[in-house]
């Protein structure tokens, strides 16, 4: 025999019960079975189809516990989704930020490598200025250092 078997909350208790047993007079539907609720606390119990009956109080009490629960459920929904917009954002500062660090750092590079160069440079130019005795330092047989305008060595 086919049944139906409705999973609610404390403190209901379902029971399935055949219609044949329990109304014979209803038994021509075509209904297999016929669910009834039973409230745990006052021991009312009512057909689940039919929720106006004052017996079947305790499925209006679902209801309103099914419908909690959704609001609940979808609350923690936009609460997750809120999260997750956060986290999004969260991740693309990081991003930028991270992005702004290397370009920092590029730019320190390319200062660093122009400081180098014009370093060298001047090196350089000093080492002609010397040698064709301009003046400047220079340095005689690895000893001491010449004096400005005396001429090449």
């Amino acid at each position: 025999m086919p049944v139906l078997l409705l999973l609610l909350p404390q403190p209901l208790v379902v029971q399935v019960v055949p219609l044949e047993a329990r109304c014979p007079q209803l038994s021509p539907l075509p209904e297999p079975a016929l669910l009834l609720l039973q409230d745990a606390d006052t021991g009312a119990a009512g057909r689940a189809d039919d929720m106006h009956s004052p017996e079947a109080g305790a499925g209006e009490e679902a209801e309103e516990e099914e419908e909690e629960e959704e609001e609940e459920e979808e609350e923690e929904e936009e609460e997750e989704e809120e999260e997750e917009e956060e986290e999004e954002e969260e991740e693309e500062e990081e991003e930028e930020e991270e992005e702004e660090e290397e370009e920092e750092e590029e730019e320190e590079e390319e200062e660093e490598e122009e400081e180098e160069e014009e370093e060298e440079e001047e090196e350089e130019e000093e080492e002609e200025m010397g040698s064709a005795g301009i003046g400047g330092d220079c340095m005689v047989g690895g000893k001491g250092v010449c004096e400005p305008g005396i001429g090449e060595h």
